[in-house]
């Protein structure tokens, strides 16, 4: 065959290609012998169906609280159904562990929850999410919209790999009922821990516990509240052994071991019965994040008032989700959509305030604090919560670090600290510079091996 040849023949077939194109352009355009009406493409095709599965490590009934959400996403999204399901750690587990089997498994995993205590580098080094800020970028997602301590949330080496999600607050729960029986004076935002002390010892005279068992949470804030820092400026090193945060650790430790406030040997001798509950009404106070849904359901009387404030600067103290999109997903686009609902539009926003399981996140947004407002319905509750927001917002403190190994790290400090302090003859400021000098060395070697998981 030619050269000549070999061209003509291309040239052929792609000019019979073009003349049948047309011909079924033209055929496909008119109807009968008078040319008809030209067709118009489907512009209203409906979607494939799809599903979209979240999964979590919150509480046994997340899914019902996000439900009204997840139901106003399916209205306007009809071709998508969701899925939440709880990854449940073993006993001895810890969420990473829990979270390494789940993506061994090979289960559909769309969305995920990052929880308050484990960084987004953490799940970016293990290759779990995926960086979302070309999502942002097409979408017109604005970050500022978000409390400044909040928008930091979820970012690591530069890229962010959650959005801010779940936004909520540690506070003291206080029984008013019984504060009003035995004559103790009801918390305002200024109280001391001197006058949380005074409140407990009262309660326990009168044959009622303190606080519950969730009083170790405050473990996260005491050391800050003496001046300490929780970590270093770049949030890669926990700084729990300064002189403040031990002088709140040894007040902390007093507070229980001689006066207490939290059931254990203090509580027996005198007679208390264990397992205290604020919601059964068998202890007086709760220091805990927003479980106000539960505390009305038990038809309490209560009142919220911040953390108190103590020697040093750190008074709230915050806790915050991020949700961030899979690695595995084969459903990005979708599942980036369903993520923007939940934490950043404010129809998805609002779902979740009325079922009490998020502050709202935007300070600006006139609707979402009517929207809280009218859920709580009772002012005190919110100046005090609105109030704490602020404070956590200008400390920056308990917003959840980045780093790769704050699980393992900082978690297994703050555990080992809850097991350890109240043992007799624990020794506050020996024992625990050498405990944080340990744990960040560990940290120090997570953060090392991230960074080359990272580079891979």
């Amino acid at each position: 065959m030619s050269k000549g040849q070999m061209l003509k023949k291309p040239a052929a077939v792609m000019l019979a290609s073009m003349l049948a194109v047309t011909t079924a352009a033209c055929s496909s355009g008119t109807s009968g012998a008078d040319g008809g009406k030209e067709s118009k493409p489907e512009t209203n095709k409906p979607k494939d169906p799809i599903t979209l599965v979240i999964k979590h490590t919150t509480y046994d009934t997340f899914d019902q609280d996000l439900a009204p959400a997840i139901k106003k996403y399916q209205e306007k999204n009809p071709h998508v159904t969701v899925k939440v399901d709880m990854v449940k750690p073993n006993q001895g587990e810890n969420i990473i562990t829990a979270n390494t089997a789940l993506f061994a498994s090979g289960e559909q995993i769309d969305i995920l929850r990052v929880s308050p205590n484990v960084g987004a580098g953490e799940y970016a080094a293990r290759g779990w999410v995926v960086p979302l800020d070309e999502y942002i970028k097409k979408t017109g997602v604005d970050m500022t919209k978000y409390y400044p301590s909040l928008q930091t949330r979820g970012v690591y080496g530069g890229k962010r790999y959650a959005m801010p999600w779940i936004h909520s607050q540690f506070m003291i729960f206080y029984n008013k009922d019984m504060f009003q029986k035995f004559g103790i004076p009801e918390p305002k935002v200024s109280w001391t821990y001197e006058d949380m002390l005074n409140a407990g010892r009262k309660l326990i005279e009168n044959k009622v516990h303190a606080f519950e068992a969730s009083l170790p949470n405050m473990l996260h804030i005491v050391g800050g509240a003496w001046g300490g820092t929780t970590f270093n400026p770049n949030g890669s090193q926990m700084t729990l052994d300064s002189q403040g945060a031990l002088k709140g650790f040894d007040f902390f430790r007093d507070m229980v071991v001689k006066d207490g406030l939290s059931p254990g040997k203090v509580t027996q001798a005198k007679g208390l019965a264990g397992g205290p509950s604020f919601a059964k009404g068998t202890s007086g106070m709760s220091f805990t994040w927003l479980k106000m849904k539960q505390f009305d359901e038990a038809g309490l009387n209560y009142g919220v008032v911040p953390a108190p404030v103590g020697p040093g600067k750190q008074q709230g103290y915050g806790a915050l989700d991020g949700i961030a999109l899979s690695s595995t997903s084969k459903n990005k686009e979708e599942a980036w959509n369903l993520i923007k609902f939940l934490a950043y539009d404010n129809e998805g926003q609002l779902e979740q305030i009325k079922q009490k399981i998020t502050i709202p996140a935007f300070p600006k947004e006139k609707e979402q604090i009517e929207a809280w407002e009218k859920t709580i319905n009772k002012k005190d509750v919110t100046d005090a919560i609105l109030y704490q927001v602020e404070k956590t917002n200008d400390e920056g403190v308990g917003m959840m670090n980045n780093m790769p190994g704050t699980e393992v790290a900082f978690e297994g400090f703050i555990t080992w600290l809850g097991q350890n302090l109240f043992n007799d003859n624990f020794d506050v400021y020996t024992q625990v510079p050498a405990k944080v000098k340990e744990f960040n060395a560990q940290w120090n070697d997570l953060q090392k091996e991230a960074e080359k998981q990272m580079k891979k």
